[in-house]
């Protein structure tokens, strides 16, 4: 929803580089306005399409953007069935989220606030299950902006210390002066170089 020309064309290069190396991809944009639905839609549209044999299971990539709570750690732990993830700019801890610009987002997705309704920010909050990134190991890269006001960059520094801390192969690049998207062109650049080596590494074994 936040692409500029520029992210569409650079986009597209990279699907046609993963398609030159033969994987099929499922490309999805996504809303925060249901995100329990959002979960549900984006697991059976891999299934179907699994079902269908048009994706390998190997082959399967998730990239997570800003995607809060359960839907994250759905995504992230199921069955190991992932051979790799891409968080960029994610949701680790709803109640630390209160730091975010972008307010009234939290506490109308969570119906309230912390205090309030400490049951929703605890349900939809990756942190409370994140004893399940260990049991799968999925490689995970870690991106983000350190002037990021919607999503704070501390966010991702607490998910890498849990993939760190259970011994997941993680990689963490921070943009100290970048916000929530990554603009400037020599950054850019390199946000898709490191975007693409981490899928080669663990795509093309």
């Amino acid at each position: 929803d936040h692409q500029s020309a520029g992210d569409v064309a650079r986009m597209k290069e990279l699907v046609r580089t993963l398609l030159a190396c033969q994987r099929q991809l499922v490309v999805r944009r996504h809303s925060s306005a249901d995100q329990a639905l959002f979960c549900v839609d984006l697991e059976d549209l891999a299934d179907s399409h699994l079902d269908a044999h048009w994706v390998e299971m190997d082959g399967v990539i998730r990239r997570l953007d800003e995607l809060s709570g359960h839907i994250s750690l759905s995504l992230m732990t199921p069955k190991g069935r992932f051979k790799a993830i891409i968080s960029h700019a994610g949701v680790y801890d709803k109640v630390s989220m209160y730091a975010t610009e972008e307010l009234w987002f939290e506490e109308h997705d969570m119906q309230g606030t912390p205090w309030t309704n400490p049951e929703s920010y605890r349900k939809w909050a990756p942190v409370t299950y994140a004893g399940e990134l260990g049991k799968f190991k999925t490689p995970t890269l870690v991106i983000c902006g350190e002037r990021d006001y919607r999503v704070p960059y501390t966010q991702s520094l607490e998910f890498f210390s849990a993939l760190q801390r259970q011994g997941v192969p993680s990689k963490l690049v921070v943009f100290p002066d970048e916000g929530h998207w990554i603009l400037k062109p020599q950054n850019a650049q390199f946000w898709y170089k490191t975007f693409l080596d981490w899928l080669a590494l663990y795509l093309l074994k």
